[in-house]
């Protein structure tokens, strides 16, 4: 079963290198986590690649990724009514 995923931050450091993150859900377990995705240096002999984190984790950080990350939870929440 294939996992279902939202890109919710793009970070480009430039010559080709990026990082992007996105909030990720199991297909088989429904279980939820961060995969990151680095991009590797064109110039260099850098690879790519990929690796997890739980949300937990992720969220002990304080920049701009995991500003993205809360706004797209909040994004999720319907709105009262009248609010």
């Amino acid at each position: 079963m294939t996992n279902d995923e939202i890109e919710f931050h793009r970070h480009t450091h430039g010559a080709g290198v990026e990082d992007r993150f996105f909030l990720t859900r199991d297909g088989s377990s429904g279980h939820l986590f961060i995969r990151q995705q680095w991009a590797s240096d064109p110039t260099e002999d850098a690879r790519g690649g990929d690796g997890n984190l739980s949300i937990a984790d992720f969220l002990r950080g304080d920049g701009e990724r995991q500003a993205a990350l809360i706004t797209l939870i909040g994004s999720l929440i319907p709105k009262p009514n009248g609010h």
